[in-house]
């Protein structure tokens, strides 16, 4: 086959209904044949001289009247051609003919404010994504997608909405990843699939960015370009990280706040200054030097001198990027804390006589019979003393107070009904079996284990001054696997810690009490209760991170469902959903929160809590793909785009449509009416002239 017959064979057209209108190439052709039947009487004397002369007229005629059919055949032709808009597909692909529909994805993260030539990414990124919505017909529909994943990019607009929504576009907390973004445009196009789907994504592409995503991820159905911004990567330090080496705090009390600070840049930076700031108040400042592409943890200690809730920040100056700069952190010292004990008959007072040590607890008992169930829900430790049965409504009450990380301490009774392993059954617990009198010392503590870390004066494996057991119940070998952390020469079990659903439960093998063990008056039993009633607590986080749906506790906050509640930054106030989960109360503010800072959590206008929100981190290392990363991850699946500060108008119109040839067909058209003009007007003088 020849070339210009495989031109005809592959070419295609944007607007193929116009090549109905070829039919009008009949009406020239009609005009044509029309004028040839006519025939003009001429009345002359002689005709004879005459004979050659008509001759030649009538041949120079024909001629005329055939190549102005043949101009205005062309020109109809070339004109009906220039509106179907016929292509040649790049490489034999199918070309996208009809109405379109596009969905732009631009990148609006924080990592998009860095600058370039031109200003910043994000401005790079709206002139791409208006580039592209001006290669496209005003017929065609679009839809802008960014980091903020609202309702309202879920519509279909017209190419002027677009670029008014596009205008409107600002630098957004949130943090996407590809295979979140491609999910998004893909759930968008579904529909639209068989109907031109075309997918843009404009990003900067860093690692983070691509994480998890493959070629999988991305709908074949759907006509997927991306476009990537090049960047130098700047020379980004950032506050990555802010905690408590204890999360308990007292007032009092001497915190040890440790600061992680990276450096995602390639070289390495020396006495990088920040401050500390609590309360509003500078109370400190420090530096670091920080080797290339690495991280420095410092520790910043101070005195907590007030109850109730407080907020703080990290602070450090780095020109590249400003969102990491600063990490705001919040806490509580709370006031005290609740205890409730459910006593048995024949339990005693040690318990109790423990805690009344320190004025931090509210200690409040209750016969196992009449349990207050609504003061269980304010308290953060439940002790078990010697209860003698366990109700149904009694068990699931502490199965819901597991639930909402609580800490269940068990002293076991010895009265001999079936009942009293009840408690045990019911969680997968080892059971208590008949009473055992022995009188040997605890052979073994567990220093390992939370309760009895540094709890001792001494180094490890000394033999300390350890209660004996006098009478004990021992522990079967059933159930959930233990964490044993005190127990008799022969190995056997005298205490055992669980993790139940989110809280913890303590099971003791001996009641409270001096005819069982020397561990009611002994030393050990105060720093031991008074360390569950403290540090097994479930503190709540001193930062979240805006654009995750986390459920945030309510602990101690005023969870009154007809009080008006309202998370609050200065002159911005949202309205959280609050929920009741396993008796638990917990906050949501889905995508409400738009800028990091100290919010209050207010309640009928009263403070009640605080919490602190920081950016993503993921945006601080902008570390960009590389080409070849993306091709690996993606395949064929897209074409990949690097036009830097070149149009990409020619990169679409290539890839869409290869080579279009409605120009070409104008241009020709144009042609053919003037050399059909010229023919009439000059046609008979150049063909006698010729003749």
């Amino acid at each position: 086959m020849s070339f210009p017959l495989r031109i005809f064979e592959t070419m295609s057209f944007v607007y193929p209904g116009f090549l109905f209108a070829l039919s009008a190439i009949a009406i020239p052709i009609i005009i044509h044949l029309i004028q040839l039947r006519k025939y003009k009487k001429i009345y002359f004397s002689n005709v004879s001289f005459l004979h050659s002369i008509e001759e030649q007229q009538r041949n120079t005629n024909k001629l005329k009247h055939l190549l102005v059919l043949l101009a205005r055949i062309l020109s109809i032709l070339f004109l009906v051609l220039a509106f179907a808009q016929p292509f040649i597909p790049k490489n034999n692909k199918q070309a996208l003919v009809g109405k379109k529909y596009v969905s732009v994805y631009v990148d609006n993260s924080y990592s998009m404010e860095r600058q370039t030539t031109e200003g910043t990414l994000l401005n790079d990124a709206k002139r791409k994504a208006k580039e592209i919505a001006l290669t496209y017909s005003f017929n065609d529909e679009f839809q802008l997608l960014s980091n903020e994943f609202s309702g309202n990019q879920q519509r279909w607009l017209n190419r002027e909405n677009f670029l008014q929504s596009l205008a409107e576009l600002k630098i957004r907390p949130e943090v996407r990843t590809l295979q979140e973004v491609s999910a998004r445009q893909s759930s968008l196009l579904k529909e639209k699939a068989n109907n031109n789907a075309t997918a843009f994504i404009i990003s900067d592409f860093q690692q983070s960015f691509i994480n998890n995503s493959n070629a999988n991820s991305l709908d074949t159905l759907i006509n997927w370009q991306f476009i990537v911004l090049e960047s130098k990567r700047n020379e980004n330090i950032s506050v990555d990280s802010v905690w408590f080496y204890s999360p308990l705090h007292f007032p009092g009390s001497q915190e040890n706040l440790l600061i992680k600070i990276k450096n995602h840049s390639g070289t390495e930076v020396a006495d990088i200054p920040y401050e500390i700031v609590l309360n509003e108040q500078v109370i400190g400042v420090g530096n670091v030097s920080i080797d290339a592409e690495s991280f420095a943890i410092d520790t910043f200690k101070f005195k907590n001198k007030s109850t109730g809730y407080q907020s703080g920040s990290i602070r450090l100056k780095d020109q590249s990027l400003s969102f990491d700069n600063q990490y705001y952190f919040a806490y509580n010292i709370e006031n005290s804390r609740n205890i409730a004990i459910i006593k048995g008959s024949e339990a005693a007072e040690y318990a109790e006589a423990v805690y009344k040590t320190e004025s931090f607890f509210n200690i409040k008992t209750f016969n196992y019979l009449q349990v207050d169930y609504t003061y269980l829900n304010t308290c953060d430790v439940i002790i078990l003393d010697e209860v003698d049965e366990f109700s149904t409504g009694l068990l699931s009450e502490l199965e819901k107070q597991l639930k909402a990380a609580k800490v269940i301490v068990s002293f076991p009774s010895v009265q001999t009904n079936l009942k009293v392993n009840d408690f045990n059954t019911r969680f997968g617990l080892a059971k208590n079996t008949s009473v055992q009198k022995i009188n040997e010392r605890i052979e073994k503590i567990n220093q390992n284990s939370d309760l009895f870390k540094d709890i001792f004066l001494g180094q490890k494996n000394t033999r300390f001054d350890l209660p004996n057991v006098l009478a004990y119940l021992p522990f079967d070998k059933q159930g959930a696997t233990p964490e044993v952390l005190m127990q008799l020469a022969n190995s056997q079990s005298l205490l055992n810690r669980y993790s139940l659903y989110q809280g913890v439960l303590y099971q003791f093998a001996f009641p409270l009490k001096p005819n069982y063990s020397e561990l009611p008056k002994h030393a050990l039993v105060v720093p031991m209760l008074l360390r569950i009633g403290t540090m097994h607590h479930s503190s709540d986080q001193i930062a979240h991170t805006i654009g995750t749906n986390n459920a945030i506790p309510l602990r101690n906050a005023n969870t009154s469902e007809k009080a008006k509640k309202e998370l609050r930054k200065g002159d911005y106030a949202i309205l959280p959903e609050i929920r009741n989960v396993n008796g638990s109360y917990k906050m949501y503010v889905a995508d409400q929160v738009k800028e990091p800072g100290i919010y209050e959590y207010n309640v009928d206008g009263k403070l009640s809590a605080k919490f602190a929100f920081n950016a993503d981190r993921k945006e601080s290392d902008m570390l960009a793909s590389s080409q070849a990363e993306l091709e690996e991850k993606i395949g064929e699946q897209a074409k990949i785009w690097k036009p830097g500060d070149a149009s990409i108008s020619k990169f679409i119109n290539d890839e869409n449509f290869g080579s279009r040839l409605w120009k070409i067909c104008v241009i020709l058209a144009l042609f053919f009416i003037g050399l059909e003009i010229l023919l009439i007007r000059f046609g008979d003088r150049y063909l006698q002239q010729k003749k």
